[in-house]
């Protein structure tokens, strides 16, 4: 069967949703077309309506780099850079990269609490001050 008449999932419809969102912030596309797309795309039940949505997008190299091969967007979803053996992609290993990072995160917290617990204290104190500063500094309209 070939891949256009192929059903798509809803995995595969919010990464097209996603792209259309990143046309929007461009500037791409204006909010109306966005709406149409997004429509279009959550009744969409097979790839070749997907990729009729986002054909116009395709994003191209920059100006200088020319037709360089190796230029590749790590922030757009349809080039995702985490991929398996078989050239699949691996969509599970961007949350274990978060996951033990969140944990060494808390392993550290739990040990420097139990070490140094006025340290803590400090730090949490200096954050809370810096937090405040920034508030201030938005509502003079200083940022």
């Amino acid at each position: 069967m070939d891949r256009e008449q192929m059903r798509a999932s809803e995995q595969d419809r919010q990464m097209v949703l996603d792209t259309l969102r990143v046309a929007v912030e461009e500037g791409r596309l204006d909010v109306t077309e966005y709406a149409i797309r997004a429509e279009k795309a959550m009744e969409a039940k097979v790839y070749a309506e997907l990729d009729a949505l986002v054909a116009d997008l395709q994003r191209l190299a920059p100006p200088g780099h020319g037709e360089d091969p190796t230029y590749q967007l790590a922030a757009d979803p349809r080039f995702p850079l985490a991929r398996d053996e078989d050239g699949r992609v691996d969509r599970n290993r961007r949350w274990k990269v978060a996951g033990y990072t969140v944990g060494l995160a808390a392993l550290i917290s739990v040990i420097l609490i139990l070490v140094v617990p006025n340290a803590m204290l400090y730090i949490a104190l200096t954050a809370l001050v810096v937090l405040i500063l920034f508030i201030i500094a938005g509502f003079l309209g200083i940022f």
